[in-house]
């Protein structure tokens, strides 16, 4: 190739070197480019080389470097672009010249190779997210990249990259976020600068003048030959709205001014923002500066080497003096030609228009005092429909893991890292078919459940459980083997079941503690779920079980009916009715049995016999404070012990029996007691003796015939006095 660089001699532009084949293997006979602020460049080389067996895979994703040669008032200036080549092709030979094409990008491009999907959690910010990504790409910070940036930024709890690029990743997030980035090119490689704020470009501009093609050459070299400005309409402002369900009722919406001069808005709606204050209305002034920086343009051609960018330039000789001024270039296209000496003598090989070797660039350029901000043109990934995940969790999920609003976190299938459960996702909430102030349903999810997503607006940056879905871990609890059955059945076995088979219809409710259940309906023919399984109980319509406790409390009244069904209404509040057709047993067999009425009457009422028994203990009838009534409208008969007397039923009407074993005692310890019999007499038989003791005076009157004394009889006074026996009528008295 040395022959080939002697023939360009100073008159040489273009220079391309393939770090690994060394200076010289090749030489540039064209090139066209293009480069943007927030966008990759890329050259598109022709070169040419003696050499016709060139191994592709030491040059292809390999270190190469463009250089543009710049010659003009007295100097000579070299611009490089370094980068990597991302495509070669042998082409044809001609001669002893092999042509080849090659294509030069930045380092940044090997993002672009990287197509997954991802999550990122952990409340980071865009630009630490940003940061991440392109470590993961192999760029290292402080040499492949640097950070400029002013502004505070949002930390994010959730960020997913859903099938894309990691180059479309960050730009997309970097467009929204007003983040733009721009090369600085070193002596060895390039430097990816992200920044938010004009202040972070170079504050260096290159000198330029304005010289239109009909001019005559005045020496000047290289100069813009065309410059044209582009202005449009702009609307009056931006409006940024949006919702945040952590605060419901907060109001987001923020404005920004485009233009004082401007007509109409520009509403943006669904951007995730959280708060209208700090997060809104720095999104609304971004957006507009979006809008702004578009609405005056500078288009221009030059044979300026050097304009870069992301730098600034300063025009100077324009006929127009306000467009002599500062400006930052944006875009660049580039297009240049060394085929008029590199090819010369060989045929067919020079294309139209390269009788010369040039150089020429387009621009396009904004006023250097206007903040740039990137158009938003990266593709934005959109879910609809639903997305399978599994409920995370820390520990072993034996209960479910929320947090105070409810929500879980998931972990997506295409999480491509083996993150902890406290870095798998964000918190996630969970739709339901009932929700409202103090009011809704909700069933946990435990650990390993697997659920389904979707996504508002299908922005995979806002999920939500729309529903839990069985699979082969996880088996549904109604299948082939119990079809007939709607069934409720939670992790803690708690069971709510609805059996629909005809004529065996049934619900149950059981929980696991204490064997508990309820059960109505036909009374059970099969296998049933939960605590009711085990124990189905006698063959009832309506079964409440509990080998526990049991309490029921009513506030009202309460009645319970066994028989004949009525239309009688509810008792009284507080008041509790027990009627049954037949009969009403009360039973304690080897407690106590109470019934007590604290404050009023209770009353026992039969139209025959009222029995209370005590078969191994005592019965107590006890009237605490008030009375004590015992009334029968037939008999009343008394027993205690073994005895075998008449049964109450077979008496006499209006008769009261007491009938004991052993003794009976009627005492009273200060007032008197009182036998009458007021219509008729009064009989005391007794088998053996009979002794009536007196502390105090003892009278004995008749008023009637008299009284009889049959047998021996002793009268003795222990106080010393003497004993009056008085006769109002005939008294008898008999001895022995």
């Amino acid at each position: 190739m040395a022959g080939l660089e002697e023939k360009l001699g100073d008159q040489k532009r273009f220079e391309f070197v393939s770090k690994p084949m060394g200076k010289g293997k090749f030489a540039v006979v064209r090139m066209k480019g293009v480069e943007g602020i927030s966008r990759l460049y890329e050259f598109e080389l022709l070169l040419v080389a003696e050499d016709a067996g060139i191994d592709f895979e030491a040059v292809l994703h390999q270190p190469g470097t463009l250089t543009v040669v710049s010659s003009g008032e007295g100097r000579t200036e070299r611009y490089p672009y370094h980068g990597i080549v991302t495509g070669f092709e042998q082409l044809h030979q001609v001669d002893m010249y092999t042509f080849y094409r090659a294509v030069l990008s930045p380092r940044l491009w090997q993002l672009s190779q990287y197509r997954v999907s991802e999550v990122y959690v952990g409340e980071d910010a865009i630009p630490k997210i940003v940061e991440k990504v392109l470590q993961d790409g192999g760029l290292n910070s402080g040499v492949d990249y640097e950070l400029k940036l002013s502004g505070e930024y949002r930390s994010r709890s959730y960020v997913c990259q859903y099938q894309e690029t990691h180059l479309d990743f960050i730009s997309r997030w970097m467009e929204h976020e007003g983040l733009y980035y721009w090369f600085e090119q070193g002596e060895e490689r390039e430097k990816l600068i992200v920044a938010d704020a004009r202040n972070f470009h170079a504050a260096q501009a290159r000198r330029v003048f304005y010289r239109p093609a009909s001019e005559v050459d005045t020496g000047m070299g290289e100069a813009v030959r065309t410059l044209s400005c582009r202005q449009k309409p702009l609307p009056a402002k931006v409006v940024v709205q949006d919702y945040n369900y952590r605060k419901a009722l907060l109001e987001i919406r923020a404005e920004a001014q485009v233009s004082q001069k401007g007509r109409g808005e520009v509403m943006f709606y669904g951007e995730n923002v959280r708060d209208p204050q700090a997060d809104g209305k720095r999104l609304a002034q971004i957006r507009a500066q979006e809008i702004l920086c578009r609405g005056k343009l500078f288009c221009g051609e030059s044979t300026v080497g050097g304009l870069r960018a992301g730098f600034f330039m300063e025009l100077d000789k324009h006929y127009r003096k306000d467009f002599n001024q500062r400006y930052l270039v944006t875009e660049l296209s580039h297009r240049g030609s060394q085929a008029a000496v590199l090819l010369a003598g060989l045929e067919g090989e020079r294309g139209e228009g390269e009788n010369e070797i040039f150089y020429r660039n387009e621009f396009t350029a904004i006023p250097g005092e206007v903040q740039y901000r990137a158009e938003r043109r990266a593709p934005r990934p959109r879910f609809y429909g639903t997305m399978n995940a599994t409920i995370d969790a820390e520990g072993g999920g034996q209960y479910a893991q929320v947090n105070e609003y409810g929500q879980y976190k998931v972990q997506v299938p295409f999480d491509r890292t083996d993150k902890n459960a406290a870095k798998a996702s964000a918190w996630v909430r969970m739709a339901s078919p009932y929700s409202g102030r103090d009011h809704g349903m909700h069933f946990p999810l435990h650990k390993g459940a697997e659920v389904l997503l979707c996504f508002i607006d299908g922005d995979p940056d806002q999920p939500v459980i729309v529903g839990a879905v069985p699979n082969s871990e996880n088996r549904n609890v109604v299948t082939d083997e119990n079809q007939t059955a709607n069934l409720i059945r939670t992790a803690g076995d708690n069971v709510l079941e609805l059996e629909d088979t005809r004529g065996a219809e049934h619900i149950v409710i059981s929980t696991p503690h204490e064997n508990t259940y309820v059960r109505m309906g036909k009374p059970q023919v099969r296998a049933s779920v939960g605590a009711a399984a085990a124990n189905p109980g006698a063959p009832a319509n309506y079964v409440v079980h509990t080998e526990g406790n049991m309490s029921l409390e009513v506030g009202k009244g309460m009645k319970t009916r066994v028989g004949g069904l009525t239309d009688a209404g509810l008792p009284a509040a507080g008041d509790y009715v027990l009627e049954a057709e037949k009969a009403v047993g009360l039973t304690a067999k080897s407690g106590d049995l109470g019934l007590t009425a604290e404050k009023a009457d209770l009353g026992m009422a039969a139209a025959n016999n009222v029995r209370l028994t005590a078969n191994t203990r005592n019965l107590d009838l006890r009237a605490t404070t008030g009375n004590a009534l015992l009334k029968a409208g037939g008999s009343m008969h008394a027993e205690v012990g073994a005895v075998s007397g008449a049964e109450a039923a077979g008496d006499e009407k209006g008769k009261y029996t007491l009938t004991v074993e052993n003794d009976i005692t009627i005492k009273t310890e200060k007032g008197e007691i009182t036998i009458e019999a007021s219509q008729k007499g009064c009989t005391i038989k007794v088998a053996g003796d009979l002794k009536l003791e007196v502390n105090g005076k003892m009278e004995t009157r008749t008023w009637g015939a008299g009284a009889e004394f049959h047998g021996g009889a002793k009268l003795d006074s222990y106080l010393g006095s003497m004993t009056d026996i008085k006769m109002a009528n005939e008294n008898k008295i008999f001895a022995g």
